[in-house]
């Protein structure tokens, strides 16, 4: 059984936004120990579809 997991932040980034470094060094290690990673560049979907004010 898989998982999923969506961040809008580089992996390098998450250690610095968790309380502890070392268990967020632990859990980023699990996490990413067996994971693909897909990158997604480009505008969000949610900014895509907002209504524009006509300029």
């Amino acid at each position: 059984m898989g998982a999923v997991l969506v961040a809008n932040r580089d992996p390098a980034e998450w250690l610095a936004l968790l309380a502890d470094p070392i268990r967020a060094q632990s859990a980023i290690d699990r996490l990413e120990s067996p994971a693909y990673e897909f990158v997604i560049d480009g505008e969000s979907y949610g900014t895509r579809q907002k209504p524009r004010l006509p300029t």
